[in-house]
């Protein structure tokens, strides 16, 4: 049996989040909190854990997830902090 698409977008991950996220940062006019908290919602972990209040996630600590984030903690959707000594944020959910 072929694989479905579901199974597609799993296995796939990792390399289709990060255009996902492109377009979004590129999008005008420019995505809000809400845009931003949908997407993350869909595109699977470690971002759908945006959604989860309490819940903590480590994403990369690049400007396209520091214009992301901004617009999410000026939301009060969650805050994050550069982790010591690693390129990542640490991402805290509200």
């Amino acid at each position: 049996r072929p694989p479905q698409p579901v199974e597609l977008f799993q296995t796939d991950r990792d390399s289709t989040q990060r255009p996902v996220l492109q377009l979004l940062q590129a999008a005008e006019p420019e995505a809000t909190a809400d845009h931003i908290y949908d997407v993350f919602t869909a595109i699977g972990v470690p971002y759908s854990n945006i959604n989860q209040a309490g819940k903590q996630f480590e994403v990369e600590k690049d400007e396209l997830h520091t214009a992301l984030l901004t617009t999410l903690q000026d939301g009060k959707v969650c805050t994050f902090r550069k982790k010591r000594a690693k390129e990542l944020y640490t991402v805290n959910v509200e």
